[in-house]
């Protein structure tokens, strides 16, 4: 099954169980975004999601993200939201709410 997404300059791929989203986050496919991950939750009961690729979050964004953990702890599943240390996006989600785990990727890992 082909879990893609590409939407108004955001684009959700996965990779090795990863979603990663490049593009943008914003208020004109947050609502597109949270159903899609709805849709997923109802498939598995943990997802990750990386979000140390995107360009950029508004506030919307970063408010539906909050709705999504909140949707999946309440119905007994778990979101987890992943960066890279350096990731730009970072600055954007300090002091949101939102945990995030840290990835790092190596080219030895299994």
């Amino acid at each position: 099954m082909n879990l893609n997404l590409n939407i108004m300059a955001l684009s959700i791929q996965v990779n090795n169980g990863i979603f990663e989203m490049t593009g943008n986050l914003t208020a004109c496919n947050v609502e597109q975004v949270f159903k899609y991950f709805e849709i997923i939750l109802k498939m598995n009961e943990r997802i990750k999601i990386n979000l140390g690729n995107l360009d950029s979050i508004d506030m919307s964004g970063i408010l539906k993200l909050k709705v999504l953990a909140l949707y999946a702890k309440r119905n007994g599943l778990s979101v987890s939201f992943l960066s890279t240390p350096k990731a730009d996006i970072n600055k954007s989600l300090y002091g949101s709410g939102i945990t995030l785990s840290s990835l790092e990727f190596s080219k030895f890992s299994a």
